[in-house]
Formats: structure tokens, sequence, C-alpha cells
């Protein structure tokens, strides 16, 4: 006896309908991802762009003394077809070249883009060279204000001066002259003060990609 025969009435046995697939989680968003939408696989390029995008991405960067974001190289290279996810591909490329052949120089991430340095290494080589170029070093009262910024941010000149104990006001300007600090905008407190926090180039001269890298403060050198 099937089991069509065993129903009352005829009626029929239904199969159950299989669950649908629960769909993957998203990806986490990198550093510069473009949105949050369904990335489409990158475009496959000819051997011979690929080897055109590489060269220039690396004459790009060795000429900017600004880190360059990896959409403004894909911008440059619009005319090849390369978007901004073949070119961090093609940085962390000549990165491992770099390494592997143990130049003189390197690539790194900073400041929301990618520079090329020197490397560590050579940093006493490269300051006999420099030596006399002048005015790019910070003394240690300009570094102590521009830690406080850094940590306290926005901070007020007079939140400064009651952290170091002395006036703050030349530093600042200084530091704002350097372009390490902005104006971050007005406190809402009587006479509504100025706020400072730090600038791009803050990042940058300290090889910072983001503040979250900024050291600990438990983690700093005691006085």
């Amino acid at each position: 006896m099937t089991d069509d025969e065993t129903k009352p009435d005829g009626e029929q046995q239904v199969p159950e309908a299989e669950p649908s697939a629960s769909p993957e989680a998203g990806e986490a968003v990198q550093p510069e991802a473009e949105d949050a939408k369904p990335k489409k696989p990158a475009k496959e390029l000819p051997p011979e762009a690929l080897a055109l995008c590489k060269s220039a991405v690396e004459a790009m960067l060795f000429s900017s003394p600004e880190p360059i974001t990896s959409r403004k190289l894909a911008e440059a290279l619009s005319d090849t077809g390369i978007d901004a996810r073949g070119v961090r591909k093609l940085v962390r490329a000549l990165a491992d070249e770099y390494e592997q052949s143990r130049r003189g120089f390197t690539i790194e991430e900073i400041a929301g883009g990618f520079q090329m340095l020197t490397r560590l290494d050579y940093a006493e080589y490269v300051a006999a060279v420099q030596a006399g170029g002048g005015g790019g070093r910070l003394s240690q009262a300009a570094l102590e204000t521009l830690a406080v910024v850094a940590y306290r941010q926005p901070v007020t000149r007079a939140d400064v001066e009651a952290i170091r104990g002395v006036q703050a006001g030349p530093l600042l300007r200084s530091l704002l002259h350097k372009g390490l600090v902005k104006i971050a905008g007005r406190a809402e407190v009587l006479g509504r003060p100025l706020l400072y926090g730090t600038t791009r180039r803050f990042l940058k001269h300290f090889g910072l990609k983001s503040l979250t890298e900024l050291p600990k403060v438990d983690e700093l050198p005691k006085p």
C-alpha cells in the first residue's frame, strides 16, 4: 500500500519546503572601503595593463610628499579600468618586493593613505645628509603640549595650561602654524574658548594610521 492510499479523502502528502539558506554575513568594512554594498568581483586586467598600473602607482607614491588614498590613485588610473581594491593589491605587491630585496625605502599606510618612506634602519644616514635642513624638529615643550592635545582633544588652552602648569598660547600658535594642531570648534562654557585638536599632518608626522594607534597612557614611559 502506498502513502497516497493511506491518506484520507485521497489527499496526497506534500513534501515540506526546504528552508532557504540564510545570507552570508557581510564582510567587515576595511579601511577606505567604498561602501557596504556587495562587492563585485575584481576586474581582471591583462598583464601589460597591470604592469603599467604598478609602475604608475610607484611613480605617484615616489613623487608625493603626502599620503595618497587608493581611491585617488585609482582615479588617476581611471583609463586603465583598475579600481581601488586593485590599487591596494598593487601597493601590497610593491611593498613585498621592497621588503624581499631590502630596499632603502618601503610603503606605509598612514593618515588614511599610502606613502613611500625611507626605512628606519637607515634613519641615521638620512639624518646625516639632512642635518642643518632646519625647522622640522619639535622642542620638548612643543611635544608635551602636542601630547596633551592628542590625548585630551578637543581641549582648550586653559586645559592644556592646567595640565602642563605653564602658559601654552605661544606653543599652540606654533603647532597651528606647523599644521599639527587645528581649531576644532568652541567649548560650550562661559566665554566659549577655542578647542584644539590634531590634524592629518599630525598622523603623518608620527607615522600613525589613526588616533587609535596612539600608545595607551599607561604604556608611556614615566617622566
